[in-house]
């Protein structure tokens, strides 16, 4: 059985291990865009089409960025920049509340040993 790991737009620590987002950047009161389900279904669909190429896509976070993009109160970033995963769960929103609080709605469950994206689904 494959070892799956799900991957929101959060922050990643330099060891590796996964971190929320620092509460200066979270605002106070998010709304998570009403079509957030059907960019997740279309993500999905396109996985269909291309599945390492979008995985390869929505996990780079290495894309440089200026400190405003890095500061800004929904997109998801990391020390070394951001990634479309990030930018698509900004626009989206960040969750208000919860275990996940300031993360975005939109996680990616890929597989630890092939680095593939297996679905993505909401952030619970």
């Amino acid at each position: 059985m494959d070892q799956l790991h799900r991957a929101p737009g959060y922050r990643l620590a330099s060891t590796g291990t996964t971190t929320a987002r620092s509460s200066a950047a979270t605002p106070e009161a998010t709304m998570i865009r009403p079509d957030t389900d059907e960019l997740i279904a279309f993500l999905n669909s396109l996985l269909e089409v291309d599945r390492g190429a979008i995985s390869t896509l929505m996990l780079q976070r290495k894309v440089v960025c200026k400190q405003a993009l890095l500061d800004h109160s929904t997109v998801q970033c990391g020390p070394e920049g951001v990634g479309m995963l990030g930018i698509l769960n900004g626009y989206c929103g960040t969750l208000d509340e919860g275990e996940h609080a300031g993360w975005g709605p939109i996680s990616a469950v890929a597989d630890k040993r092939t680095c593939l994206i297996r679905r993505f689904e909401r952030t619970t």
